[in-house]
C-alpha cells in the first residue's frame, strides 16, 4: 500500500504523528542544517511528514503515531523513495511494509 494512502486512513482513524526533533539529524545527516539551508528534499520530508523518525541508506524509513483515546502507538515501516510521501495509489514508490500497535505503558 502506498504510503500516502496509509497516512491519509490513519489519520483518519484519529492517530496523530509523534514527532521525532531529530528527524533531519536521521533522515538526512550530521550535516543537516548546511544541506537544509539548501533546500534538499529529505528535509522537506521531515517538515512534510511529522511522523518520520528515520531512513536508512537503503531506503528503509520508520514514522512513529499515536492514539491518544487508546493510549496506543504505532510504529510504521516504509521502503522505497521518500520523494513520493505524498504521491497515492499504484504510482507511487513509496510503500508501507508493516506496522507494529502497542499500548503506551504508564510511568
Amino acid at each position: 500500500m502506498a504510503y500516502a494512502d496509509f497516512r491519509k486512513a490513519v489519520l483518519a482513524q484519529g492517530w496523530q504523528p509523534v514527532v521525532d526533533l531529530k528527524c533531519k539529524a536521521n533522515v538526512v545527516g550530521g550535516a543537516y542544517k548546511e544541506l537544509c539551508a539548501k533546500g534538499t528534499d529529505s528535509c522537506k520530508a521531515c517538515d512534510e511528514l511529522p511522523e518520520l523518525s528515520a531512513c536508512s541508506g537503503d531506503a528503509v524509513c520508520a514514522m512513529n503515531f499515536h492514539h491518544a483515546a487508546d493510549n496506543q502507538s504505532m510504529e510504521v515501516s516504509t521502503y522505497g523513495d521518500i520523494g513520493d510521501r505524498n504521491v497515492h495509489g499504484k504510482d507511487s514508490q513509496l510503500d508501507v511494509t508493516g506496522w507494529t500497535v502497542s499500548p503506551v505503558a504508564s510511568h
